[in-house]
């Protein structure tokens, strides 16, 4: 069996320190940077004793990683009404990615999104 000297001993310390310190410094600031961003949610602060409550759900916040199924959730559509209103014919429907649905069928992103965000309004219009 090898002995381990002591300088060995100490660099391997301050090895483990100097990355334990590194890691706490790149989690720190990647907290901040989501806080900063708005991607960390705060339910409560306790300096003021105050709830945040979530932002409100707005239209131009859909995305091409959402599902036709996640939209009529959030959104509170009847889960046929997207289907119907922008004939859409895919099997895999409401689980599917809208960015997806709109690769594999070629069509025109901008103009799909504002369709979808025309049919959106117009169901919640209509209620």
């Amino acid at each position: 069996m090898r002995k381990i000297s002591f300088k060995s001993k100490n660099i391997k310390i301050i090895v483990l320190i100097l990355l334990c310190f590194a890691s706490f410094v790149v989690f720190v600031s990647t907290f901040n940077q989501l806080y900063r961003e708005g991607d960390l949610k705060v339910d409560y602060d306790f300096k003021t004793k105050q709830k945040h409550f979530p932002r409100t759900i707005d239209i131009k916040t859909v995305s091409a990683w959402m599902t036709f199924d996640y939209i009529n959730v959030i959104f509170k559509i009847d889960p046929n009404y997207l289907k119907e209103t922008l004939s859409i014919n895919d099997p895999r429907y409401p689980n599917i990615r809208i960015g997806h649905y709109v690769k594999r069928n070629q069509l025109n992103e901008a103009t799909f999104f504002s369709g979808l965000e025309q049919a959106i309004s117009n169901y919640n219009n209509n209620k």
